[in-house]
């Protein structure tokens, strides 16, 4: 099973969870953005975005997924995540 690791994003102030799928052969071609639920024990995180991924290469597609997390985060105008585990 080949995936990458999810993350909180922006460092240091995360407003939403980016997840890569995971892939039975070659890399992760899909990737959700998710917001915190109010579940805190086991943190759920909420999908609300899927995006296609057209790269083999790891850390362009976070650069991709960062920069759909500040166009999602500023239209939606989310704050600092409260509660988040």
């Amino acid at each position: 099973m080949n995936y990458w690791d999810s993350y909180d994003y922006p460092e240091g102030d995360p407003k939403v969870r980016i997840t890569f799928g995971a892939q039975h052969a070659g890399t992760p071609v899909v990737a959700w953005l998710g917001l915190y639920g109010k579940t805190v024990v086991p943190p759920k995180v909420n999908v609300e975005a899927e995006y296609s991924i057209h790269t083999t290469d790891e850390a362009e597609a976070r650069r991709i997924m960062n920069a759909h997390a500040d166009d999602f985060i500023r239209e939606r105008n989310i704050g600092s995540v409260v509660g988040k585990p």
